[in-house]
């Protein structure tokens, strides 16, 4: 008789199982497990609340009204679209933890100190090199297309942004839009797809190409360099340290920066502008001034990791 089938740790990880299948499963999970909580969120909505899920995002008053169902489809779309299918295919391929096929545990805190640093001081350049639809020489029914989403996904942000003003609610937004993105998207993004490239190209082309997707699943072309510019340095950090802890900690750094900024500077209609345009806003000479250090770091923390860990 055939034997029954066994849901067990490494079950995908066989030698008829390539890493391109081993890819696309974990791809097919991602979009999988993102629809089907679409589906319960959307039937729970407009059970409880008689709206459909899709109608409220495109009403900014609505927004501001069921600011917290939304902040719970946001959290749930990175914990149950990014999060759970990468450990789960962590899990089947027999992962240990995090990147396993490196050697080291955990980054030293002067590394990590490096790292994060590099990383935040290259920040206003990113922003410096950013590329708008609208500034480049497109008809307009392009400049149309490739700005819509952007326009929407601003709008909204936005205004959830601006739905708390209290301690406790700006401790929540930083739950929802840095902590749980910072640990999702590491996971998915760094800790399987990442770990999976490897597998079949080398250092540098893996992660480029995750960096790459990384920026290109947000579906926002305004801030596609400075989101693949992120992903490239955060693959770095993974690679480079051998597990997702500073990816992790440098992802949720910069979100939450970013947020910090934005509500220190909230009555300052140029800040919030910069802030949501991924303009960096910052003279050409700070930009230089900061970016030259945080180039240092970052090759402070290269030659660090190579002498140490290879």
């Amino acid at each position: 008789m055939p034997s029954s089938f066994q849901f067990s740790r490494g079950m995908l990880k066989s030698p008829g199982f390539s890493p391109l299948a081993q890819l696309f499963t974990g791809l097919f999970l991602v979009l999988f497990f993102t629809a089907l909580i679409q589906l319960i969120l959307r039937y729970f909505y407009q059970t409880l609340y008689g709206f459909d899920l899709a109608e409220l995002l495109e009403e900014p008053e609505l927004v501001k009204s069921y600011s917290n169902q939304i902040k719970l489809m946001l959290s749930c779309n990175q914990i149950f679209g990014f999060a759970v299918p990468a450990i789960l295919m962590m899990y089947l391929l027999g992962y240990n933890s995090f990147i396993p096929e490196y050697k080291i545990e955990s980054a030293p805190w002067k590394l990590t100190l490096l790292g994060l640093l590099s990383l935040l001081l290259l920040t206003p350049l990113m922003g410096a090199i950013n590329i708008n639809p609208l500034d480049l020489p497109l008809p307009g029914k392009w400049k149309e297309i490739l700005t819509g989403n952007d326009e929407r996904g601003r709008t909204l942000l936005f205004n959830l942004l601006n739905t708390v003003t209290t301690i406790p609610g700006i401790l929540l937004q930083f739950v929802v839009f840095a902590l749980i993105p910072a640990i999702a998207e590491e996971y998915l993004f760094r800790g399987f797809l990442l770990r999976n490239l490897r597998l079949y190209l080398s250092r540098l082309p893996a992660i480029l190409l995750s960096a790459f997707i990384f920026s290109a699943i947000h579906l926002e072309f305004n801030g596609l360099i400075p989101r693949f510019i992120i992903g490239v340095l955060l693959g770095f950090f993974a690679v480079r340290t051998g597990n997702l802890k500073l990816p992790i900690l440098a992802h949720f750094t910069f979100n939450g920066l970013n947020l910090l900024l934005f509500y220190l500077g909230q009555q300052d209609s140029g800040f919030e502008k910069a802030f949501m345009d991924y303009s960096s806003g910052t003279p050409v000479y700070i930009t230089l001034f900061l970016a030259l250090p945080g180039a240092y770091l970052f090759y402070r923390f290269y030659r660090a990791t190579k002498q140490v860990f290879e």
